[in-house]
């Protein structure tokens, strides 16, 4: 006979995948249009739009479901991601179904999707011994949040932050596992797994390895675990290592030349301290998109690399203390309330949406517009989370303050370390947070006092008086 809370898990793992899927598989199904970056994706699957070419991929108003393979859309970047490997199993999941080389984009929603509900179906299992309660409040609040359209929309693309939410996912449920059931080597090995499909998705999570590795080795505290963290760190340095100097450039091209130097009283010291000279003022307030930007050259821009490493880049913000907080304040005023990715449309051109149109965020919107109000909310918040860990001092409540100073990490990169398109690249901070949330709520609900059933003392007493 099945427990209770094993029924409560099938019913909200069932819930999930209704709700989810009719999202994202029932026409008109959501994803999020192409921003040029699908091709680092696709290229070496030979995939692209099937009607109107790469024109048709980049078109911000639709996304594009149907893909075909040829070889004029061969591309090798040399930028390399996990979500290569969803893209991979996608593909060959396609091969079953489909033929003459087309390819719809929801076989990136499958896949993506299996690893969601896993990690969904991996939490409700971990919180099993706090009670029913518990388990009902954790599985609905992460399936209402991540229900939302700023989230389930990525799982229709081929964005590489869609790898690192799955990889967040499953290793926060793995995380959870270990703080309450206690650690094992299948629960290093799954924590692992979605460690590594985080830190490898695109290299600004890559210096996320360090906290994860922290993470694992602190629930085990195994043989085990230690392998675990070498993996992870040795596959975030390979990770942050792969990525071609012509990309890095562009990175930090924007970081010096529109965030860092424009809101400078004397931009030349600030690019004679980044190892920069005179020569480079005419670059300042311009960006990679900007006309005159020397990084269409990529010699420029690998030389420009070599010049300005990471770390004299990080020196400088640590060197100018209140000019790095006036940037993340700034970040996070301008650009963090943007939770759904804002002017990318939602639906396809033969949704008969609206050009566009982007799906109702009503989650996502009603925090957005609490976060335009109020920003020093999300710092606050993480602040908290880290100070009750810090009283509480349980596994459980450890795990979270590790979630939350993650977020706290991926927001600092984002904001210093990438000055456009920065709302895009906060997506994991939020999804951290959120995952920080969904934790709170189920602790709310574990510390409401229930009612005591009576015991067999109890009800031979009433028997008596009854009877009397």
């Amino acid at each position: 006979m099945r427990e209770p809370r094993d029924k409560l898990a099938w019913i909200v793992l069932a819930a999930a995948l209704v709700f989810f899927g009719w999202r994202l598989f029932v026409p008109p199904a959501i994803g999020i249009a192409d921003n040029g970056d699908f091709p680092k994706i696709t290229g070496p699957f030979w995939l692209g739009p099937a009607a109107g070419g790469r024109a048709a991929a980049e078109d911000h108003d639709y996304y594009v479901r149907r893909y075909v393979r040829s070889t004029d859309f061969i591309w090798e970047s040399h930028v390399y991601s996990s979500e290569d490997l969803f893209a991979w199993c996608a593909w060959h999941l396609s091969r079953v179904f489909e033929r003459d080389g087309a390819f719809d984009i929801r076989w990136m929603g499958f896949v993506h999707l299996a690893a969601i509900l896993a990690a969904l179906a991996w939490l409700l299992a971990a919180v099993r011994p706090l009670g029913t309660r518990v388990q009902l409040a954790t599985g609905a609040a992460a399936v209402f949040i991540f229900g939302d359209a700023a989230y389930l929309a990525y799982l229709n693309t081929f964005y590489m932050d869609a790898a690192a939410f799955a990889g967040v996912a499953l290793m926060a449920a793995a995380a959870a596992d270990m703080a309450i059931r206690g650690a094992s080597v299948w629960r290093v090995a799954g924590y692992t797994a979605g460690a590594l499909l985080y830190v490898t998705s695109k290299m600004q999570h890559a210096p996320m390895a360090i906290a994860c590795a922290v993470l694992v080795v602190a629930l085990a505290r195994s043989r085990a675990a230690i392998a675990a963290a070498a993996v992870v760190l040795l596959a975030a340095g390979g990770m942050a290592r792969s990525a071609p100097a012509s990309w890095r450039g562009e990175a930090l091209f924007d970081t010096v030349f529109f965030e860092i130097t424009p809101h400078s009283r004397a931009p030349l010291a600030d690019l004679q301290e980044l190892g920069l000279g005179e020569a480079e003022l005419p670059y300042v307030g311009l960006h990679v998109f900007s006309p005159g930007a020397p990084t269409a050259d990529l010699a420029w821009s690998e030389r420009f690399t070599r010049r300005v490493p990471y770390w004299r880049v990080a020196r400088f913000y640590a060197m100018h203390p209140v000019r790095t907080v006036g940037l993340l304040w700034w970040n996070l005023k301008d650009f963090a309330w943007q939770i759904q990715e804002p002017g990318m449309g939602n639906y396809t051109r033969e949704s008969g949406k609206p050009p566009g149109a982007e799906a109702a965020g009503y989650w996502s919107g009603a925090r957005g517009a609490m976060l335009r109000r109020l920003p020093w909310i999300a710092p606050v918040w993480l602040a908290a989370v880290i100070a009750y860990a810090l009283w509480r001092r349980s596994r459980a409540a450890w795990v979270c303050a590790a979630l939350a100073a993650m977020a706290a990490g991926e927001f600092a990169i984002a904001a210093l370390t990438d000055a456009i398109e920065t709302n895009r690249h906060l997506f994991i901070f939020h999804v951290l947070t959120e995952v920080t949330i969904c934790w709170t709520a189920a602790w709310a609900v574990a510390k409401v006092p229930t009612a005591k059933a009576p015991g067999r003392e109890e009800l031979q007493e009433g028997a008596r008086s009854a009877r009397r």
